[in-house]
């Protein structure tokens, strides 16, 4: 083999760090709940967190997006994952996040109610059921306002194997002075959390 020149040294690096750059924008991982009933696949850089979505006004608190203000967070269910993406919107005197977040009861209430409850308020609409990797959803669009927030949801509810499945695909909006470090054109972030919405896998 003849030795390579210096030039085509430096054009086989040139070459190696776009494939580099690839692999790792498309690295994913797939997480899995703890008892195994719930599996999403997402991109390696969005990691899992177990917190919910909580702290303004729009709100209940709780481990699913409720509308109708009763606080359904009384030992009745709780948030098993959410994942979140800082975003830049078009507006530059605001700044978004897009969230997906996954909610589980066995309390026999809530599964009873599962199918509505918190839903049917202000300006929620019922949408077609929504069918995902085999299970229908109870599906709902939510929105709300203030003078310097904004919420939008896609909300997906079923109940499988005795339990109620709550599915929140959210967007908050917020004035802000100045872009979050690290946030995607909006569009780009919508896209991810959509992505991942329809690799949810829920097993009884």
């Amino acid at each position: 083999m003849l030795p390579l020149s210096r030039r085509g040294i430096a054009a086989l690096v040139l070459l190696a760090v776009p494939c580099a750059a690839v692999a790792a924008e498309s690295a994913r991982a797939t997480w899995i709940s703890r008892d195994g009933h719930v599996r999403i696949d997402h991109r390696d850089a969005i990691a899992p967190s177990g917190s919910t979505v909580v702290g303004n006004i729009f709100f209940g608190r709780g481990w699913r997006v409720y509308w109708d203000g009763p606080d359904p967070s009384a030992n009745l269910g709780r948030v098993i994952v959410s994942f979140g993406v800082k975003a830049r919107p078009s507006h530059h005197d605001e700044s978004a996040r897009e969230l997906l977040q996954i909610g589980v009861s066995h309390d026999r209430h809530v599964v009873a109610s599962c199918l509505y409850a918190g839903l049917r308020h202000g300006d929620g609409v019922a949408l077609p059921d929504q069918t995902i990797n085999g299970l229908t959803y109870a599906a709902y669009s939510n929105s709300d306002q203030s003078m310097s927030q904004g919420t939008t949801t896609l909300d997906l509810r079923v109940v499988t194997g005795g339990a109620c499945y709550a599915i929140d695909r959210i967007t908050e909006t917020a004035e802000s002075a100045s872009d979050a470090p690290g946030a995607l054109p909006q569009a780009q972030a919508a896209a991810e959390l959509d992505a991942m919405l329809t690799t949810v896998h829920i097993t009884p």
